[in-house]
């Protein structure tokens, strides 16, 4: 048997919990590895000493709790601080760190106010231009760093989630729904469009369509114009062809003066029948006179 090193002395168990644990080689051994145990009662120590020291608090922001417990970047804990909802105090940094937070932040906040929305197409289409920028190059980032951080279909959402924070971080990360109301909006936005196009083609075929009837029309009503100029039939589609790139007013004047000159060719003496004049019918007794005069002429 080993002898005592130190011997004790005043042991009392007159206090509730105070006792003496003696262990053995054959019970494994003690489980701090210590060869002596010592368990002391706790009545000197009041019960506020107990009480204060169950509820220790330490007090720092949550970018100073995820700097300290997640080794994050200041910059990476404001923007996920500002994504859950806790606003830090960044009035003394420079306004480019101001502005670079705020770049970050911007478009997990518009996801956030499209997804808690009860019509995501309609506050979908309700954003600027640069607002949907901004949240496709978000929605981007987050499929990258999900993509990442698990294989596609690992990520499971609880069915209970916890309040706030968690809820929170459920609906920022809830890209899919997102995604699918951004492509549905798209698709409407294309189906418009579409439509407005048949639109117009069928517009510009009734366009193109008048517009050959009214070239046809006049077309046709210059050569007929040229026909009342008198001018031959088998010269009118030449004579039309020569003055079809006059506009209509140098058209009218050109007929004009033609029709003027084939009225005055219609009028001259040249185109009129004359004949010698005579007095009719001759008389018989001048024919028997005649007859007379060349009968003895040619009897000699």
């Amino acid at each position: 048997m080993t002898d005592a090193i130190r011997r004790l002395t005043d042991i009392k168990f007159e206090h509730s919990g105070a006792h003496v644990a003696l262990v053995g080689k054959h019970q494994g051994g003690p489980a701090n590895g210590v060869t002596t145990l010592v368990y002391k009662a706790l009545d000197d120590v009041s019960d506020d000493i107990i009480e204060k020291a169950t509820q220790v608090q330490v007090s720092m922001s949550f970018q100073e709790f995820l700097r300290m417990f997640f080794n994050m970047y200041w910059e990476d804990a404001e923007v996920l601080a500002r994504a859950l909802g806790f606003e830090g105090d960044i009035s003394n940094e420079p306004q480019e760190f101001t502005d670079y937070i705020n770049e970050k932040v911007a478009g997990i906040r518009i996801l956030k106010s499209v997804y808690k929305a009860i019509d995501v197409q309609a506050a979908v289409a309700q954003l600027s231009p640069e607002e949907t920028l901004e949240l496709l190059q978000t929605q981007e980032v987050l499929e990258k760093a999900m993509s990442s951080a698990m294989p596609e279909g690992d990520l499971k959402i609880p069915s209970h989630p916890q309040e706030d924070t968690m809820d929170t971080i459920e609906k920022a990360l809830h890209v899919e729904l997102l995604e699918k109301a951004v492509k549905d909006a798209e698709d409407v936005l294309k189906a418009q469009i579409t439509e407005q196009e048949d639109v117009i083609k069928a517009l510009q075929t009734e366009v193109e369509t008048f517009k050959a009837a009214q070239v046809e029309a006049v077309a046709k009503a210059r050569k007929q114009a040229l026909v009342d100029a008198k001018v031959a039939e088998d010269e009118v589609e030449e004579l039309y062809k020569a003055l079809e790139a006059l506009p209509q007013e140098a058209f009218d004047a050109v007929v004009k003066k033609m029709a003027a000159s084939a009225a005055v060719v219609d009028e001259s003496e040249l185109f009129k029948e004359t004949g010698v004049a005579g007095s009719g019918e001759p008389d018989p007794q001048e024919q028997d006179a005649v007859a007379a005069i060349l009968k003895a002429k040619y009897q000699k």
